[in-house]
């Protein structure tokens, strides 16, 4: 079962955006509510992670002290894969896709797909809950997290706001992400080794805007027909990655 999320226009720049998707380690600060071990999922506690540069784009790793384990597929230059534990009570896990999308230097949007490996009595026990579910009053992932960045509602207080638990995430990322500004101001950071995937996607990017303005060619990006594409590994192969 494929299904299109909704999409809005935020106030701030594209690489914020894509920032969030290599930082692994803002899951357990971040979504701490909703990503507990006693919740959604059990993607809570400190991951151990790693990241590499492939021949699309990257590939990360993070498996968490809890028992999830990651492999997240980064596709140049805005595109991100992954498969994570599911809220929903018919499946034990689902994939996503999104594209990042710049508008102008600070406002972007992000395009979100799910597939839920649903069949017969749970997919239609699924749909039969979100057809319910569309007849509620809802509120905008923007309204509510410019609410909570305006100090009207407590961040604490999005884990008891939301039904929906990818609002509520969603929410949670607004929060983290416009709430550095429209445009952030990076001169005065201090990135280490949680923020590896940070790095190297910037470094990637430094380096392919550096060969550009200079005239060298380009890396072509390219999925290989023979090429492994995974979102989640053995236990001990991706802890093995993870450790380098």
């Amino acid at each position: 079962m494929l299904e299109v999320l909704s999409t809005e226009v935020w106030p701030c720049n594209f690489f914020q955006r894509i920032d969030n998707n290599g930082d692994t380690y803002h899951v357990p600060f971040v979504h701490r509510g909703a990503y507990s071990a006693s919740s959604v999922n059990n993607r809570s506690g400190l991951p151990e992670i790693s990241k590499q540069e492939s021949p699309w784009g990257t590939t990360g790793y993070a498996s968490f002290t809890q028992g999830w384990r990651n492999v997240f597929q980064f596709f140049m230059p805005n595109v991100y894969a992954f498969r994570n534990p599911s809220p929903e009570p018919e499946c034990g896990s689902e994939d996503r896709m999104q594209w990042d999308v710049p508008l102008d230097d600070e406002h972007s949007l992000e395009f979100r797909l799910r597939r839920l490996p649903l069949i017969g009595n749970a997919a239609r026990d699924y749909c039969a809950r979100r057809a319910a579910s569309a007849t509620e009053p809802k509120i905008s992932v923007a309204q509510t997290g410019d609410a909570v960045l305006s100090g009207k509602l407590s961040f604490q207080e999005l884990d008891t706001f939301f039904k929906d638990k990818i609002s509520l995430v969603h929410t949670q990322d607004y929060v983290a992400q416009v709430g550095q500004g429209s445009l952030a101001t990076r001169a005065h950071e201090h990135l280490g080794r949680s923020d590896i995937g940070v790095i190297l996607f910037r470094k990637i990017w430094q380096r392919e805007l550096r060969a550009l303005a200079e005239g060298r060619p380009l890396k072509k990006w390219a999925l290989p027909q023979d090429a492994q594409i995974t979102f989640q590994e053995e236990p001990e192969k991706l802890v093995q990655n993870a450790r380098g």
